[in-house]
């Protein structure tokens, strides 16, 4: 009986202390570069709990279409790629920007269309060249998690542009590339937390039916032994 007591506290005691994790997120549809975009993210209310954690996910696309053009006669084998690099700040947030801004680029996104041979005098389209990059900050934010918390919630902006660029490889002076380029930004923010008394934990008659449970096979086990 005292195992199966035990048992209940412990139950109890874990349920209570149980990390929660909530997230906010935006993310912008392509545009045509230079791109421009602006999202709002969450700040963590107190009320949920003490913050123990926060991670930024910060995220970049591109969707590119390369012409390649052979202004000669004969055919000639070259390639191009095309880059995009994303700069990030947040002029809401003083802390956040300054470290943001001390890092840009934060992304870059590269698409190429490998080594292509084109005819002479022609052109050669390699569309919906596509990539998605990603970079997550946690250990950076170490140093003033406090300023993510604010009574009651809130927002803050959080804004992203872009300096693009394309570049040939192979060929020689008769040949050139365009580009048509459309990027997008996006980012997401967790925050892990302890939750306040009376957040996030198990009502006394959950507690109760779990105890009750527990005890009953005690008792089972008791009948059968005498």
């Amino acid at each position: 009986m005292k195992r199966i007591a035990a048992a209940v506290l412990s139950l109890t005691i874990g349920l209570g202390v149980q990390a929660d994790t909530i997230t906010f997120s935006f993310a912008k549809n392509l545009q045509t570069t230079e791109i421009s975009q602006t999202g709002l993210l969450e700040y963590f209310d107190p009320a949920l709990g003490t913050l123990t954690g926060v991670s930024l996910t910060l995220l970049g696309e591109q969707k590119s279409t390369l012409n390649l053009t052979n202004h000669s006669e004969g055919a000639v084998q070259f390639g191009a790629g095309n880059s995009v690099l994303f700069d990030f700040s947040s002029q809401d947030f003083f802390s956040l920007n300054a470290l943001l801004d001390s890092s840009n680029p934060l992304l870059e996104s590269n698409v190429s269309t490998g080594m292509q041979t084109v005819s002479g005098g022609a052109t050669l389209q390699v569309a919906d060249l596509m990539d998605k990059e990603a970079i997550v900050l946690t250990t950076e934010l170490n140093g003033f998690m406090a300023q993510f918390s604010e009574v009651g919630g809130g927002e803050f902006a959080l804004s992203c542009s872009t300096r693009s660029g394309v570049a040939k490889s192979g060929g020689g002076i008769d040949q050139s590339v365009s580009q048509e380029a459309q990027a997008a930004c996006g980012a997401s923010i967790t925050y892990t937390y302890r939750a306040a008394p009376g957040n996030n934990v198990p009502e006394p008659g959950s507690l109760a039916l779990a105890g009750l449970a527990l005890l009953g096979v005690a008792a089972a086990r008791r009948r059968r032994v005498h």
